[in-house]
């Protein structure tokens, strides 16, 4: 359902595109995307669409502009920094527990506020961690550099 959801919105900006006389929107495989990005392990199965008129933004300085804010931050006011990856979550059933590092190091969250850098891989932790994944049209597929709010409930 989903799939074909997306393939009319495509349809559709094809048929908006035509009557407006603009190129169609390029389609193709992963390589498409890594002509942009380099090397990606995004799914070969999924189509990719590249729009002329959008752009590739190099967020990179910006991003490790307010990561070293944060950092700062957070040492100059006692608190601790851990930059590794994480393996999955341990939970109780109502809240995080514990952040289960690669490697098998755990850390303990029931008393301090977590900060975690989430992404395409986020459904990946979840599923790892026996957490319930939201609803399929819910789950974020690994499409370009967005920025959005994500509200996390039940569903």
């Amino acid at each position: 359902m989903r799939t074909t959801k997306i393939a009319q919105i495509l349809k559709n900006i094809d048929q908006s595109c035509n009557q407006l006389g603009l190129e169609l929107r390029q389609r193709g495989d992963k390589s498409l995307l890594e002509n942009f990005f380099g090397y990606t392990n995004v799914l070969d199965a999924l189509t990719y669409v590249h729009n002329l008129d959008d752009a590739v933004v190099n967020w990179q300085p910006c991003i490790l502009e307010y990561e070293n804010k944060a950092k700062d931050n957070c040492r100059r006011t006692g608190r601790l920094v851990y930059e590794a990856k994480m393996d999955s979550l341990q939970h109780d059933g109502k809240q995080v527990t514990a952040v289960v590092l690669v490697g098998g190091d755990c850390i303990d969250t029931r008393d301090m506020d977590v900060v975690f850098a989430v992404g395409a891989w986020t459904v990946e932790v979840l599923a790892r961690s026996g957490i319930k994944l939201p609803p399929e049209d819910r789950i974020l597929i690994p499409t370009g550099i967005f920025a959005f709010q994500l509200k996390l409930d039940d569903d």
